[in-house]
């Protein structure tokens, strides 16, 4: 009987996980496992927290969520906090498990982590969380233009976006699988410490990504105004607001997707539904950018040959920060932000 490890990163769902679902297929038993590591607890290099208190809330919320949804399939999630190497070689030996699987990331740390987890263990990496699979990409990434217009002209004449990806009622976890509690969770998010701003109340997890899906699509029918509306900055349903859950994978490109052509044939096509697709290609574009130009993308100088020009005014920057410049416009993004 073969039992593998499925390593939860940036991909909180169930529906349309492609590496999980190659995992149960290989698999007679499945662990799934996320790890929230040691040094994110931290602060990054520039002293400031390496994931801010709103970002926590949302983690936490998503993984509630995707242990509902493991729940309902006969299976659970397993949150660790620790050393991910450490406790990755704990549970392949307690387990004595084949392989671990998990989806591929774009970025400099996440992929050097791969790297040293793949030199000591059986890692297997599937997809990137990509709207159209790297693989079926019609250049090499050092090939990938130089603007996104010229990476759209050739993704829409080229490409087509595949079918989400369905997986099993039941997924089966191991009969020796040790109850794990999950209580530690308090070291990473506690709401004690946290205070909800009067707008713009977004809660993580697939369920949360689903329901502003629905609000945003079908109830509201504010994507028929998308394009018109897309750049204000204060209210409900000028934008999808989708973003918090693309980044930690409650919800995939793909399914969004196929939610636009859902709306397209059932209510209306127009230039606004289209351009929801638009803003996918973007981050599409951006996270074929993170492969190639790899920690040039967080230098301070960036990857241009000129480099900008810096200087060290803190004055200036909390004022910046705050949203107290002379540039209203700057202000009212920064005021958003916060």
């Amino acid at each position: 009987m073969i039992t593998n490890l499925y390593w939860f990163r940036n991909d909180l769902r169930v529906d349309d996980n492609q590496a999980l679902s190659l995992c149960i297929q290989n698999s007679d038993f499945v662990v799934p496992i996320y790890i929230i590591e040691t040094s994110d607890l931290g602060m990054d290099r520039w002293g400031f927290p390496k994931i801010g208190i709103f970002r926590r809330k949302f983690i936490v919320e998503s993984l509630l969520d995707l242990k509902k949804q493991l729940n309902e399939r006969g299976s659970d999630l397993f949150i660790f906090i620790g050393n991910t190497i450490e406790i990755l070689q704990e549970l392949s030996k307690k387990y004595n498990c084949s392989r671990i699987y998990t989806t591929s990331e774009v970025t400099f740390e996440e992929q050097e982590l791969e790297k040293q987890v793949s030199e000591i263990m059986n890692l297997v990496c599937v997809g990137h969380n990509t709207l159209y699979p790297i693989e079926d990409l019609p250049f090499s990434i050092d090939k990938l233009a130089k603007h996104f217009t010229g990476f759209r002209e050739i993704i829409e004449s080229r490409l087509h976006v595949q079918n989400i990806v369905s997986l099993p009622l039941k997924i089966n976890l191991p009969d020796t699988l040790q109850s794990i509690n999950n209580s530690d969770l308090g070291l990473f998010y506690s709401s004690d410490h946290f205070t909800y701003p009067e707008y713009n109340k977004i809660y993580g997890g697939t369920s949360s990504a689903l329901k502003r899906v629905n609000d945003f699509f079908w109830n509201s029918k504010s994507l028929s105004t998308y394009k018109e509306t897309r750049n204000e900055l204060k209210g409900e349903f000028y934008s999808s607001k989708l973003s918090p859950y693309l980044a930690r994978g409650c919800i995939s490109a793909r399914q969004v997707y196929w939610f636009i052509k859902q709306y397209e044939e059932e209510v209306e096509r127009n230039e606004s539904t289209y351009w929801l697709y638009f803003e996918l290609l973007w981050r599409e574009y951006f996270k074929l950018v993170s492969l190639q130009k790899g920690t040039k993308l967080f230098s301070r100088d960036g990857w241009a040959k000129h480099k900008p020009f810096f200087k060290e005014d803190k004055e200036e920057f909390e004022r910046w920060r705050l949203g107290k410049t002379n540039e209203p416009l700057i202000n009212a993004f920064q005021k958003e932000l916060m």
